[in-house]
Protein backbone atom coordinates (compact mmCIF):
# COMPACT_ATOMS: atom_id res chain seq x y z
CA UNK A 1 0.00 0.00 0.00
CA UNK A 2 2.84 2.63 0.52
CA UNK A 3 3.99 1.99 -3.04
CA UNK A 4 0.68 2.50 -4.37
CA UNK A 5 -0.68 5.29 -1.95
CA UNK A 6 2.14 7.13 -0.94
CA UNK A 7 5.29 6.99 -3.63
CA UNK A 8 2.54 6.10 -6.65
CA UNK A 9 0.70 9.32 -5.94
CA UNK A 10 3.75 11.44 -5.24
CA UNK A 11 4.85 10.39 -8.79
CA UNK A 12 1.37 11.98 -10.46
CA UNK A 13 1.88 15.11 -8.54
CA UNK A 14 2.06 18.38 -10.51
CA UNK A 15 4.51 20.97 -9.84
CA UNK A 16 1.69 22.89 -7.39
CA UNK A 17 1.63 19.62 -5.13
CA UNK A 18 -2.23 18.87 -6.62
CA UNK A 19 -2.97 15.57 -7.87
CA UNK A 20 -5.44 15.29 -11.10
CA UNK A 21 -7.02 12.33 -12.19
CA UNK A 22 -8.92 11.36 -15.19
CA UNK A 23 -12.74 11.20 -14.77
CA UNK A 24 -14.25 8.85 -17.24
CA UNK A 25 -18.15 9.74 -17.77
CA UNK A 26 -18.08 6.44 -19.30
CA UNK A 27 -15.66 4.11 -17.38
CA UNK A 28 -18.05 1.48 -16.13
CA UNK A 29 -20.91 -0.23 -18.16
CA UNK A 30 -23.28 0.21 -14.84
CA UNK A 31 -23.30 4.32 -15.64
CA UNK A 32 -20.87 4.81 -12.46
CA UNK A 33 -18.06 7.37 -12.69
CA UNK A 34 -14.41 5.78 -13.30
CA UNK A 35 -11.19 7.57 -12.89
CA UNK A 36 -7.54 7.19 -14.02
CA UNK A 37 -4.36 8.21 -12.61
CA UNK A 38 -4.94 7.24 -9.93
CA UNK A 39 -8.08 5.24 -9.60
CA UNK A 40 -9.45 7.14 -6.72
CA UNK A 41 -13.14 5.33 -7.19
CA UNK A 42 -10.95 2.03 -5.63
CA UNK A 43 -9.36 3.74 -3.06
CA UNK A 44 -9.46 1.67 0.54
CA UNK A 45 -10.93 3.07 3.44
CA UNK A 46 -8.34 3.53 5.41
CA UNK A 47 -7.99 6.51 7.21
CA UNK A 48 -4.14 6.05 6.84
CA UNK A 49 -4.38 6.31 3.27
CA UNK A 50 -7.47 9.18 3.09
CA UNK A 51 -5.31 11.28 5.33
CA UNK A 52 -2.38 12.05 3.21
CA UNK A 53 -4.94 14.38 1.18
CA UNK A 54 -5.43 18.42 2.87
CA UNK A 55 -7.67 20.80 2.24
CA UNK A 56 -6.35 24.49 1.01
CA UNK A 57 -5.19 26.63 3.69
CA UNK A 58 -8.28 27.70 5.93
CA UNK A 59 -11.26 25.33 4.15
CA UNK A 60 -11.72 21.38 5.55
CA UNK A 61 -12.80 18.66 3.76
CA UNK A 62 -16.11 17.35 3.99
CA UNK A 63 -17.04 13.99 2.72
CA UNK A 64 -20.76 12.97 3.21
CA UNK A 65 -22.50 10.04 1.46
CA UNK A 66 -25.28 8.04 1.42
CA UNK A 67 -25.95 5.26 3.89
CA UNK A 68 -26.64 1.97 2.48
CA UNK A 69 -28.09 3.51 -0.99
CA UNK A 70 -27.88 0.25 -3.39
CA UNK A 71 -29.89 -1.78 -0.77
CA UNK A 72 -32.47 0.88 -0.44
CA UNK A 73 -32.30 1.21 -4.12
CA UNK A 74 -33.51 -2.11 -4.22
CA UNK A 75 -36.34 -1.49 -2.01
CA UNK A 76 -37.80 1.06 -4.37
CA UNK A 77 -37.15 -0.57 -7.66
CA UNK A 78 -38.59 -3.46 -5.90
CA UNK A 79 -41.66 -1.94 -4.08
CA UNK A 80 -40.83 -4.43 -1.19
CA UNK A 81 -42.60 -3.69 1.52
CA UNK A 82 -40.33 -5.51 3.74
CA UNK A 83 -37.36 -4.21 2.84
CA UNK A 84 -39.03 -0.19 3.01
CA UNK A 85 -40.05 -0.75 6.74
CA UNK A 86 -36.76 -2.32 8.05
CA UNK A 87 -35.18 0.79 6.53
CA UNK A 88 -37.03 2.89 8.61
CA UNK A 89 -34.94 1.25 11.83
CA UNK A 90 -32.33 3.10 10.28
CA UNK A 91 -29.16 0.51 10.19
CA UNK A 92 -30.97 -1.44 7.54
CA UNK A 93 -27.96 -4.19 8.21
CA UNK A 94 -28.47 -4.65 11.90
CA UNK A 95 -32.35 -4.85 10.81
CA UNK A 96 -31.69 -7.28 8.02
CA UNK A 97 -29.32 -8.95 10.47
CA UNK A 98 -32.30 -9.35 13.27
CA UNK A 99 -34.55 -10.94 10.66
CA UNK A 100 -32.22 -13.56 8.93
CA UNK A 101 -30.96 -14.67 12.26
CA UNK A 102 -34.59 -14.46 13.73
CA UNK A 103 -33.34 -12.03 17.04
CA UNK A 104 -35.18 -9.48 18.87
CA UNK A 105 -33.92 -6.09 19.47
CA UNK A 106 -33.26 -7.19 23.10
CA UNK A 107 -31.54 -10.45 22.54
CA UNK A 108 -29.07 -8.46 20.04
CA UNK A 109 -28.23 -5.88 22.68
CA UNK A 110 -27.37 -8.90 24.81
CA UNK A 111 -24.94 -10.16 22.59
CA UNK A 112 -21.28 -8.91 23.23
CA UNK A 113 -20.21 -6.76 20.23
CA UNK A 114 -18.09 -9.25 18.51
CA UNK A 115 -21.09 -11.45 18.06
CA UNK A 116 -23.54 -8.59 16.51
CA UNK A 117 -20.64 -6.67 14.10
CA UNK A 118 -20.36 -10.57 12.91
CA UNK A 119 -24.31 -10.87 12.25
CA UNK A 120 -24.39 -7.10 10.34
CA UNK A 121 -21.66 -8.11 8.63
CA UNK A 122 -23.19 -11.02 7.54
CA UNK A 123 -26.37 -9.40 6.43
CA UNK A 124 -24.55 -6.66 4.54
CA UNK A 125 -22.22 -9.32 2.75
CA UNK A 126 -25.45 -11.44 1.70
CA UNK A 127 -27.99 -8.50 0.61
CA UNK A 128 -24.85 -6.96 -1.29
CA UNK A 129 -23.98 -10.18 -2.87
CA UNK A 130 -27.47 -10.96 -4.01
CA UNK A 131 -27.15 -7.36 -5.50
CA UNK A 132 -23.51 -8.42 -7.13
CA UNK A 133 -24.76 -11.90 -7.84
CA UNK A 134 -22.38 -13.63 -5.98
CA UNK A 135 -22.55 -17.36 -5.86
CA UNK A 136 -22.98 -19.32 -2.38
CA UNK A 137 -19.29 -20.62 -2.68
CA UNK A 138 -17.76 -16.89 -3.19
CA UNK A 139 -19.95 -15.38 0.21
CA UNK A 140 -19.02 -18.58 2.34
CA UNK A 141 -15.54 -17.46 3.10
CA UNK A 142 -15.67 -14.08 3.65
CA UNK A 143 -18.41 -14.89 6.06
CA UNK A 144 -16.66 -17.89 7.67
CA UNK A 145 -19.05 -20.19 7.42
CA UNK A 146 -19.59 -23.49 5.16
CA UNK A 147 -20.96 -22.97 1.70
CA UNK A 148 -24.80 -24.53 2.56
CA UNK A 149 -24.72 -22.19 5.24
CA UNK A 150 -24.31 -19.26 3.21
CA UNK A 151 -26.84 -20.91 0.94
CA UNK A 152 -29.40 -20.97 4.08
CA UNK A 153 -28.78 -17.34 4.80
CA UNK A 154 -29.03 -16.34 1.15
CA UNK A 155 -32.52 -17.62 0.42
CA UNK A 156 -33.79 -16.61 4.19
CA UNK A 157 -33.32 -13.18 3.15
CA UNK A 158 -34.85 -13.68 -0.27
CA UNK A 159 -38.46 -15.55 1.06
CA UNK A 160 -38.07 -12.68 3.63
CA UNK A 161 -37.84 -9.84 1.13
CA UNK A 162 -40.34 -11.89 -1.73
CA UNK A 163 -40.56 -8.46 -3.83
CA UNK A 164 -37.22 -7.64 -4.25
CA UNK A 165 -37.33 -11.79 -5.12
CA UNK A 166 -39.54 -11.49 -7.33
CA UNK A 167 -37.85 -8.16 -9.23
CA UNK A 168 -34.73 -9.98 -9.16
CA UNK A 169 -36.00 -12.80 -10.86
CA UNK A 170 -37.86 -10.98 -13.26
CA UNK A 171 -34.55 -8.66 -14.35
CA UNK A 172 -33.47 -12.14 -15.17
CA UNK A 173 -35.81 -13.14 -17.26
CA UNK A 174 -36.15 -9.76 -19.22
CA UNK A 175 -32.43 -9.77 -20.36
CA UNK A 176 -33.08 -13.34 -21.61
CA UNK A 177 -36.47 -12.40 -23.69
CA UNK A 178 -35.24 -8.46 -24.57
CA UNK A 179 -31.36 -8.47 -24.65
CA UNK A 180 -31.35 -5.28 -22.45
CA UNK A 181 -32.45 -4.39 -19.54
CA UNK A 182 -33.56 0.01 -18.69
CA UNK A 183 -32.58 1.72 -15.46
CA UNK A 184 -35.25 4.18 -13.89
CA UNK A 185 -33.21 7.39 -15.13
CA UNK A 186 -33.49 5.63 -18.83
CA UNK A 187 -30.05 4.12 -18.99
CA UNK A 188 -29.48 0.85 -21.21
CA UNK A 189 -27.43 -2.27 -20.86
CA UNK A 190 -27.55 -4.05 -23.97
CA UNK A 191 -26.45 -7.75 -24.23
CA UNK A 192 -27.37 -8.84 -28.11
CA UNK A 193 -25.35 -12.22 -27.51
CA UNK A 194 -25.32 -14.55 -25.24
CA UNK A 195 -22.96 -17.21 -25.80
CA UNK A 196 -23.55 -20.16 -22.96
CA UNK A 197 -25.04 -20.95 -20.11
CA UNK A 198 -22.12 -19.27 -18.17
CA UNK A 199 -22.08 -16.57 -20.22
CA UNK A 200 -25.82 -16.00 -19.36
CA UNK A 201 -25.31 -16.33 -15.22
CA UNK A 202 -22.95 -12.91 -15.67
CA UNK A 203 -25.41 -11.42 -17.93
CA UNK A 204 -28.37 -12.64 -15.66
CA UNK A 205 -26.29 -10.41 -13.10
CA UNK A 206 -24.83 -7.49 -14.74
CA UNK A 207 -29.50 -7.57 -15.56
CA UNK A 208 -29.77 -6.99 -11.72
CA UNK A 209 -26.88 -5.22 -10.86
CA UNK A 210 -26.82 -2.97 -13.43
CA UNK A 211 -30.16 -0.99 -12.64
CA UNK A 212 -29.51 -0.73 -9.16
CA UNK A 213 -25.88 0.42 -9.42
CA UNK A 214 -26.52 3.25 -12.26
CA UNK A 215 -29.00 5.22 -10.95
CA UNK A 216 -27.35 5.43 -7.49
CA UNK A 217 -24.81 7.22 -9.36
CA UNK A 218 -27.19 9.47 -11.57
CA UNK A 219 -29.23 10.13 -8.48
CA UNK A 220 -25.84 11.07 -6.41
CA UNK A 221 -24.79 13.22 -9.42
CA UNK A 222 -28.01 15.16 -9.95
CA UNK A 223 -27.53 16.29 -5.72
CA UNK A 224 -24.48 17.35 -6.72
CA UNK A 225 -25.56 19.68 -9.06
CA UNK A 226 -28.22 20.76 -6.74
CA UNK A 227 -25.99 21.19 -3.74
CA UNK A 228 -23.73 23.51 -5.24
CA UNK A 229 -26.30 25.44 -7.21
CA UNK A 230 -27.46 26.30 -3.67
CA UNK A 231 -24.65 27.09 -1.73
CA UNK A 232 -23.40 28.96 -4.86
CA UNK A 233 -26.62 31.09 -4.69
CA UNK A 234 -25.86 31.24 -0.80
CA UNK A 235 -22.43 33.05 -1.40
CA UNK A 236 -20.70 29.50 0.30
CA UNK A 237 -17.45 29.16 -1.65
CA UNK A 238 -16.95 25.28 -2.41
CA UNK A 239 -14.31 23.55 -3.91
CA UNK A 240 -15.97 20.19 -5.26
CA UNK A 241 -13.77 17.23 -6.04
CA UNK A 242 -14.93 14.51 -8.05
CA UNK A 243 -17.77 12.67 -6.47
CA UNK A 244 -17.29 9.43 -5.62
CA UNK A 245 -20.49 6.62 -6.40
CA UNK A 246 -22.82 7.55 -3.71
CA UNK A 247 -20.51 10.31 -2.06
CA UNK A 248 -19.82 13.72 -2.25
CA UNK A 249 -16.05 15.45 -1.54
CA UNK A 250 -16.27 19.26 -0.72
CA UNK A 251 -13.52 22.08 0.29
CA UNK A 252 -15.40 24.48 2.40
CA UNK A 253 -14.37 27.80 4.31
CA UNK A 254 -14.08 26.22 8.01
CA UNK A 255 -16.98 29.04 9.26
CA UNK A 256 -19.49 27.25 6.60
CA UNK A 257 -18.37 23.40 8.49
CA UNK A 258 -21.66 23.47 9.77
CA UNK A 259 -24.00 24.88 7.41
Amino acid sequence: KYDSYYTGFKELMGDDDRIRPRTRVHGTRTGRFSSTDPNIHGMPRLKEIKNIFRADPGFILIAPDYSQAEIRMLAHVSGDRNLMRLMEEGDIHRAVAKQLFSVTEEQMQAMDTQKIEFMRRAAKTIAFGIIYGRSDMSLAPQLGISVAESEKYRLAFLKRMPDANRWIMGQKRIVIKDREVVSMTGRKRRFPIILDKKHQGHVEREAVNAPIQGPVSDLTIHANIDILAQLEEEGIEVRPWPSIHDGFVYQVREEYQDR
